[in-house]
């Protein structure tokens, strides 16, 4: 490689997940690889997925969804986000699946001849972000779409708080739901509510499918027995005694208390490492080192227990830190940890324990060859 720096992701863990969720919640996958499947590389993902089962892929933008297509995938697409009539063409030229946004959408999509495109009807049950409201809202919308030849094939919810024990908003949300498909006595293909949080911890009779996002990746809040796909990975480029009294990184905000070995990886905050991870721990093959100093733009220094020579590896997150840990310590979610890796870092592919391929996306081809 270029750098020593990448983002390792195991496929026989990504397919493993997606079983172990499927046979659990028994239900359709719907499968959410949204934002470049959260950094994790879609165009070399989706085949596995497909592999292991998933019947449908969830993206959030007609952008993602063209690349998606144009990456050869040729199962059903849905577009989770909003859309617009001044791209029905592209729309029915790729075949996807929309999203009903507000009844405001609604009414302008029924303008147009919806032949061929099929809809999923998105039901605001307390989210407050997209979807239609209430029960005659969405018979209203159904109808008009119906007229105008779309295709209603599914309908759905989003739950706000379903990394919490099936609190009682996750409950009221559900209930609500439930009386509204119930009471449309329509026949749905797919009816989903659950995220990959949701599909783990609440058992519907109601809902065929589940949407499953993060836990493809084997995070999630209430089952710590899925696999980790994902790990952060770099290798030690200069290492060396720094004495006592010493300061490291800019603003000299660390001093060193005694002689420390101080280890360089080149890793910055332009990788999508947060400058707020220093303090934290670290993983150097059978040991801790600790961040010090302030993390750069592309490297940082890391506090060794004893002499590791150049090129040892060392592991931000992973197999050994877990994601969970590092958005614990950086007060956010684990969503953000994977998603906002940057393009520069090249990722790096295993399976059945081997190097399987490599791609960086600012170069567009492999390193590896």
């Amino acid at each position: 490689m270029y750098r020593d720096a990448w983002v390792k992701i195991d496929i026989d863990a990504f397919k493993d997940n997606i079983k172990i969720i499927k046979e659990r919640s028994n239900k359709k996958i719907i499968a959410i690889i949204k934002a470049d499947a959260y950094g994790c590389g879609a165009k070399t993902l989706y085949n596995y997925a497909i592999e292991a089962g998933v019947s449908m892929f969830g993206v959030s933008s007609l952008e993602e969804a063209i690349r998606l297509r144009e990456d050869g995938c040729t199962k059903d697409i849905l577009i989770l986000g909003h859309t617009s009539t001044y791209n029905l063409d592209l729309i029915k030229k790729y075949d996807f699946i929309l999203s009903t946004v507000s009844k405001d959408w609604v009414d302008e999509f029924s303008k147009f001849d919806g032949e061929n495109i099929r809809i999923h009807i998105k039901v605001d049950t307390g989210m407050n972000r997209i979807g239609l409201i209430g029960y005659d809202e969405v018979k209203e919308s159904i109808k008009k779409l119906k007229d105008s030849n779309y295709c209603v094939d599914g309908i759905f919810t989003h739950f706000a708080c379903s990394d919490e024990d099936y609190n009682k908003m996750t409950k009221r949300q559900y209930e609500m739901f439930k009386d509204i498909v119930e009471r449309l006595e329509y026949k749905f293909n797919f009816i989903h509510c659950s995220n990959s949080d949701a599909s783990m911890n609440i058992k519907d009779d109601l809902c065929n499918s589940a949407r499953i996002g993060l836990s493809l990746f084997g995070l999630n809040t209430y089952h710590k027995d899925l696999k980790s796909v994902v790990s952060l990975i770099c290798n030690l480029i200069n290492v060396k005694t720094v004495k006592k009294g010493e300061a490291i990184s800019y603003g000299s905000t660390y001093v060193c208390e005694k002689d420390e070995i101080i280890g360089t990886v080149p890793i910055g905050y332009a990788d999508g490492f947060n400058r707020k991870n220093t303090g934290r721990r670290v993983y150097v093959e059978g040991t801790n080192g600790v961040i010090v100093g302030r993390i750069c733009m592309d490297q940082m220094m890391i506090r060794l227990d004893e002499y590791r020579p150049v090129g040892t590896r060392v592991e931000l997150f992973g197999k050994h830190i877990s994601i969970e840990e590092v958005a614990k310590d950086l007060d956010t979610i684990s969503y953000e940890v994977l998603s906002v890796l940057s393009d520069r870092l090249t990722r790096v592919y295993f399976k059945d324990g081997k190097y399987l391929t490599d791609i960086n996306p600012r170069l567009n081809r492999k390193e590896i060859s």
